[in-house]
C-alpha cells in the first residue's frame, strides 16, 4: 500500500489544490486503514480486493451525497456553538496525539481494578455474601511520563523549540521544529537512519501492481454481491465508512478554514444557498469524495481531509499553492522509501 498512499496523496491533493483552490492535503486515513484491516478483512471476512471495493463505492456515494446537497444540509444543521468547539476539539486532539507519541503520557492498565464485588477485585470466583455494589472501571489510570529515556527527552526538546519558535513568529515553525528535531535525534539514539537497500524499492512497485484496479475486478466488486446477507453487511460497512469520512471532512473544514477565513461569509452562503459548486467548500467536499474513488482504485483505503494541513494554514497558506507542495514532497517519498 505504500506507492498507493503517496500516488492517493498526489491525487487527491492536487484535486483539492487545483479545482478547489484550498490548503489541504488529502490522503488516506490512518484509522480508516485500521478498519480496513481489523474490521473488515479479519473481522467480516471479506477479501482484501473486497474491500478495496468497498472503498470505490464509498467514493461513488459520497459523490452522490455532495451533488444532491446532503452535505450542505448537514454542515447547515449543526449549531455555531458546536462548530467552535469543533475547531477546540481538533486542537486538543492534536495536541494529544502529539504528546502521546512523544511518550510524555504514560497509561496504567490495572487488571484487579476493572471489576470489583463489594469492593473487592474480582476474578471469577463465586460470591458467598449478598451483593451489595458493583462496580466497573476501564482499570486505565493516565499519568505522566519519567522523562528518563532518550526518546522522551527528545520530545521535549522538540517541544521546547517548537514553542520558541512559535512565540517569535519564525515563519515555518513547525517543519523547522521536525528537522531541528530529527537532526537531534540522531546522536541521541532516536532517529533510525538505517537503510534497507534499493530491493525494498523495486518491491514497492511490483507490489502497486498486484493491487492496482482490483477493486472493480472479478474478485472485488464484482464478488461482492452474490448473496442477500453479503448485501446488507456490505451496504452497512459502506454507510458507516462513508459517515466516518463525512464528519471528518465537515469538521476539518469547519474547525480550521471558518476560524481563519478560508472560508468567508459569503463563500459559506453561496455553500447554503447556491446551486452547482461556486463555493470554495463545494469544490473541497468533491475533491474528498473523488479522492477516495481513486484510493479504492489505485489500492488503499478512504481519504480525508488531513488535519496537519493545519500547520501550513497556521504558517499563512490560504490558496491551493500551499496544497501543490504536499504532492511534491511526497513525490520525493518514493526515493527515501528503503530509508
Amino acid at each position: 500500500m505504500f506507492l498507493a498512499t503517496i500516488l492517493t496523496t498526489i491525487v487527491g491533493t492536487l484535486i483539492t489544490g487545483l479545482f478547489a483552490n484550498l490548503p489541504y492535503a488529502l490522503a488516506p486515513s490512518l484509522g480508516m486503514q485500521a478498519m480496513f484491516t481489523y474490521t473488515i478483512v479479519f473481522g467480516l471476512g471479506f477479501t482484501w480486493q473486497q474491500a478495496l471495493g468497498m472503498v470505490f463505492l464509498v467514493g461513488l456515494v459520497d459523490v452522490i451525497i455532495t451533488l444532491t446537497k446532503v452535505r450542505a444540509m448537514i454542515v447547515k444543521g449543526i449549531p455555531d456553538q458546536l462548530k467552535h468547539g469543533i475547531a477546540a476539539g481538533i486542537g486538543l486532539f492534536i495536541a494529544y496525539i502529539g504528546l502521546n507519541n512523544a511518550g510524555f503520557l504514560n497509561f496504567n492498565i490495572g487488571a484487579k481494578s476493572i471489576l470489583s464485588v463489594n469492593d473487592a477485585p474480582y476474578h471469577g470466583q463465586v460470591v458467598h455474601h449478598a451483593i451489595q455494589s458493583i462496580t466497573s472501571g476501564s482499570g486505565t489510570t493516565p499519568g505522566i511520563a519519567l522523562f528518563n529515556s532518550p526518546t522522551v527527552l527528545l520530545g521535549l526538546i522538540g517541544l521546547v523549540v517548537l514553542i520558541l519558535l512559535v512565540i517569535t513568529n519564525v515563519p515555518g515553525a513547525f517543519i523547522i521544529s521536525v528537522i531541528v528535531t530529527t537532526i537531534i535525534g540522531i546522536p541521541m539514539g532516536v532517529t533510525n537512519t538505517h537503510i534497507q537497500g534499493l530491493a525494498a524499492f523495486h518491491t514497492t512497485f511490483k507490489d502497486f501492481a498486484s493491487i492496482f484496479g482490483q477493486a472493480l475486478g472479478s474478485k472485488g466488486l464484482g464478488s461482492m454481491f452474490t448473496t442477500p446477507k453479503h448485501i446488507l453487511v456490505v451496504v452497512l460497512t459502506v454507510f458507516s465508512m462513508g459517515l466516518s469520512g463525512l464528519f471528518d471532512a465537515i469538521g476539518t473544514f469547519i474547525g480550521t478554514g471558518m476560524s481563519t477565513g478560508i472560508f468567508s461569509a459569503a463563500d459559506q452562503k453561496e455553500f447554503y444557498e447556491g446551486k452547482g459548486f461556486k463555493s470554495k467548500m463545494d469544490r473541497g467536499l468533491v475533491s474528498d469524495t473523488f479522492a477516495t474513488m481513486f484510493a479504492g482504485i489505485l489500492g488503499t483505503s478512504n481519504t480525508t481531509t488531513f488535519i496537519e494541513a493545519s500547520a501550513g494554514i497556521k504558517a499563512g497558506g490560504r490558496t491551493g499553492l500551499t496544497a501543490g507542495l504536499w504532492p511534491l514532497v511526497s513525490h520525493f517519498r518514493w526515493y527515501l522509501h528503503p530509508l
